[in-house]
């Protein structure tokens, strides 16, 4: 190349390629992103969709939330049924009123009036299980129901590009023009070919190719200028073609011109600055300073790929836990339960055993009344008898 042949080193972004290095030229550490990727002029629209609400959690959590409602509202409704004291409000005849109060336990409302152990700990495990699910979902609701633009890219690589005979504009003489004619010669063949990206971006806005085959860096400029990207439709389409570091270049040390020490301070410098993040800062600081810094959105991967969601709901694995441990106490009050329905039986049936003391005082009232009524009727005996013989008496001695 003519710089390196010129000057001992050329401040530019050259990608670094084998047949470049077999013409005489050395490569420092790169600090530019020259990865090879497509990118797209998009129609992003916002979308209804119904089951919006659901994705906080898969639908696996979801059916075991009902589960678990339903099976606590029966548990406490059988609580009911082995101990009608067990809750103030009549329960044991009404299973499906036990379940719709399970259910709007969920909500934040806890309607149980529980009176007994079993049931005061069942509704405690319950109360606390719907708060840490009622909290899982809404920190997972906040981001979910934001709905984000449904993008459709229409190549997802530059394979794909060629089998459905796209035209794409690209910057011509270039490494990535050499990279993609070489690997893709029928995508290669149908190509636009311009002297910038600037050219290839305008012609792609205006309807003379469906893409541009362009640079990592080189798109995160452009992204962000309003003149190219008005509308923030500019996007990154599929994943990264081949991984390119581009940087500066120096001719390979001869001996005579001591490019070789060149070559490794730089190479030190930038590897240190890399390892720091403080190559990421300045880039960030160039772009902030060079560009409108419209339509910024977070650097993608490098596998690119914006077609894949980012959002994961809930699995079972990562809530598992707390239906655990309702389930742990659900047994412990049912054990508990259980335990005073037995006992609550055995008392009854030692009562049961014991002689009838209503009964028995009933028989020993009769009993005294007719003793009262007996002697009750001996002492009238008596005064009757006292009062003829009182009479005798006295008719004796009148004559």
């Amino acid at each position: 190349m003519y710089e390196t042949d010129t000057y001992d080193l050329s401040v530019e972004y050259w990608s670094k390629s084998a047949k470049r290095m077999e013409m005489g030229i050395a490569f420092p550490e790169g600090w530019y992103d020259t990865s090879i990727i497509i990118i797209e002029q998009t129609n992003g629209e916002h979308k209804f969709r119904w089951n919006n609400f659901l994705i906080p959690f898969r639908y696996s959590v979801w059916g075991l939330i009902i589960g678990t409602v339903v099976f606590s509202g029966l548990l406490y409704w059988l609580f009911d049924v082995m101990d009608r004291d067990s809750d103030a409000l009549t329960l044991h005849d009404k299973p499906d009123g036990s379940v719709f109060l399970a259910f709007l336990t969920v909500t934040g409302h806890m309607e149980f009036k529980p009176n007994t152990l079993a049931a005061r700990l069942l509704t405690w495990s319950l109360t606390f299980w719907a708060l840490v699910i009622s909290s899982a979902y809404t920190a997972n609701m906040a981001s979910f129901l934001i709905s984000e633009d449904t993008i459709e890219f229409k190549y997802a690589n530059l394979e794909a590009a060629q089998s459905m005979g796209a035209t794409l504009c690209i910057r011509g003489n270039t490494y990535s023009d050499g990279v993609v004619s070489s690997l893709y010669p029928t995508l290669g063949k149908n190509m636009l070919r311009f002297l910038n990206e600037a050219d290839c971006i305008t012609a792609m806005n205006s309807g003379r190719c469906q893409g541009v085959v362009t640079k990592v860096a080189t798109y995160e400029i452009y992204q962000r200028t309003a003149k190219f990207n008005e509308q923030c439709n500019l996007k990154w389409s599929g994943k990264v073609e081949q991984f390119v570091s581009g940087g500066f270049a120096l001719p390979v040390d001869t001996g005579s011109r001591c490019t070789s020490l060149v070559h490794h301070t730089i190479d030190y410098h930038l590897m240190q600055l890399k390892a720091t993040g403080e190559i990421d800062k300045i880039w960030e600081e160039f772009l902030t300073e060079t560009t409108d810094n419209t339509c910024v959105e977070k650097k993608q991967v490098d596998m690119g790929g914006g077609n894949d969601s980012q959002m994961t709901s809930l699995a079972l694995i990562d809530i598992g836990g707390i239906f655990l441990f309702h389930a742990v106490f659900c047994c412990i009050s049912l054990l508990i339960s259980l335990f005073r329905y037995k006992t609550k039986d055995r008392g009854k049936k030692t009562l049961g055993e014991l002689p009838d003391s209503s009964h028995s005082r009933e028989d020993f009232d009769d009993s005294e009344f007719e003793l009262n009524q007996s002697c009750r009727q001996n002492k009238d005996d008596n005064r009757v008898s006292n009062r003829h013989g009182d009479r005798s008496n006295s008719i004796w001695k009148v004559a």
